[in-house]
């Protein structure tokens, strides 16, 4: 008995879960045959007056999802002129991160072992994101920027502040 009742939730789970709100979801929803910039040109006239174009990921640090985030800052820099990103890191994170995009340090594993205060920034699908942002910038008058808003680890931040102090000949300790 207990087993034709367990079996009948785990059929029923799906039918319970998705036909809620799958008509209001469709409206939103689209599926990509394959991941690359032009995937998104069914936005393009959905962007003329947008300013801001927000991304949430399921979970952190799958490979699909940071290639996704490349891709569309890819379009979204090359089609609609975006140059910020904002990621879930430190400011202080940010703040290295924007310097290697920028050409000015070269160190990019070495910033994400020493100023990384998490894990899911530390892979190659990453990396390549980082690669990426640095070659447009390389080639673009039009330089991406990338900044951090994580609030809950700041010792990037005390990082950043020391070196600041330590430019300016000072100790704020």
């Amino acid at each position: 008995m207990t087993n034709k009742i367990i079996l009948a939730i785990v059929f029923s789970f799906p039918n319970i879960i998705f036909g809620q709100c799958i008509s209001e979801l469709n409206e939103f929803i689209t599926g990509f045959n394959k991941l690359e910039s032009s995937s998104f040109n069914f936005l393009d006239d959905k962007l003329d007056s947008v300013k801001i174009v927000g991304y949430g990921e399921d979970t952190h640090g799958s490979a699909e999802f940071t290639l996704l985030a490349k891709e569309l800052m890819s379009y979204l820099a090359e089609k609609h002129s975006f140059n910020t990103l904002i990621i879930e890191t430190g400011f202080g994170e940010g703040l290295y991160l924007n310097d290697y995009i920028q050409g000015k340090r070269d160190d990019i594993k070495a910033i994400l072992r020493a100023h990384n205060s998490t894990w899911r920034y530390q892979t190659e699908e990453f990396i390549q994101l980082m690669e990426w942002l640095r070659a447009y910038n390389r080639k673009s008058d039009d330089k991406i920027n990338i900044y951090g808003c994580e609030m809950q680890y700041v010792i990037s931040d005390v990082h950043t502040t020391r070196h600041f102090e330590k430019w300016l000949g000072i100790s704020l300790s």
